[in-house]
């Protein structure tokens, strides 16, 4: 719903690079609310909930084969998401502050269309190589969403936690 009827029906873009641009322009509008509701006070309450439940990112990559996660990759993998939440952040001030991209931030913008479609368009490409190269249908979620940059810190003081107990498993599958 969020997708095709905020996003294509209204032309609302509701990636984090047009939560900035909503955010320099003035205006919060369905970007900053959502990012608001499901990504930094959302967490407060019910950790992070979006990621596993309402994410049309990872609601895709899991249609993938690869339903066995082999784990996390070694090293500094996981820092490439702040690099990725800086680059998201670095070219939306470089299109505001260098090339005057503010007059075409407004809500229903073909600007707004537009940056969804191909920002959308990357990440499903990004996640599916990630995906096929490391044999995870969420590796994208580990190592290139900016999301949990922000969403980690509320969701460390969430008021429901759902927490296992290693010793009571019994490695049944």
């Amino acid at each position: 719903m969020l997708l095709g009827y905020v996003g294509v029906a209204q032309s609302e873009n509701l990636q984090i690079e047009w939560t900035f641009f909503s955010l320099f322009a003035g205006f919060g509008g369905a970007a900053f609310t959502h990012y608001l509701v499901a990504k930094v006070l959302g967490p407060l309450l019910f950790g992070r909930l979006w990621c596993g439940w309402a994410c049309w990112t990872l609601m895709v990559l899991d249609l993938l084969p690869f339903q066995r996660s082999p784990g996390r990759l070694p090293g500094g993998w996981e820092r490439v998401r702040s690099l990725h939440f800086l680059a998201s952040l670095g070219s939306v001030l470089l299109l505001w502050a260098g090339f005057g991209y503010g007059e075409h931030v407004y809500f229903g913008s073909p600007a707004g269309l537009t940056w969804m479609l191909a920002g959308n368009g990357i990440y499903y490409a990004a996640g599916l190589g990630l995906a096929v190269m490391l044999k995870d249908n969420r590796a994208f979620c580990k190592y290139l969403c900016p999301i949990p940059v922000f969403q980690k810190a509320t969701a460390r003081f969430s008021l429901l936690k759902v927490r296992g107990s290693q010793s009571a498993c019994d490695e049944c599958g």
